[in-house]
């Protein structure tokens, strides 16, 4: 088997645990207010933004379309995150499709795609 297929295969199966794992251990919307001053957030939401960087990095070395395309060599932290999940949150295109129970994770995969948009 090609040492890229096992890649893909790690990658989906992470993206998988990511977005299906432990419902008591994803941190959905109905807690991001009491949660994103504190610091055990903050480095979670840091990991998550990382994980979606090194996603593109590569997907970018495969010659695949990335997630999404910062510019230059912006890097991101964790108060970046929780602003795009803010300002996401409240952008009327995702209205119907959050509720209490959307991960926070998703909505951060949703504001790095619209915030940095690939052309």
């Amino acid at each position: 088997m090609k040492p890229h297929i096992n890649m893909i295969s790690l990658f989906i199966g992470l993206c998988i645990i990511l977005i299906a794992g432990d419902l008591k251990a994803e941190i959905r919307v109905r807690n991001f207010d009491q949660m994103k001053n504190t610091e055990y957030f903050k480095a979670h939401i840091e990991g998550v933004g990382q994980g979606f960087t090194i996603a593109n990095a590569y997907l970018e070395v495969e010659k695949k379309r990335p997630l999404f395309c910062t510019p230059g060599k912006l890097i991101l932290g964790a108060d970046n995150y929780i602003q795009l999940i803010d300002a996401t949150m409240k952008n009327d295109k995702y209205k119907n499709k959050i509720d209490l129970d959307t991960p926070i994770v998703i909505i951060l995969f949703w504001g790095l795609q619209d915030t940095f948009p690939c052309k």
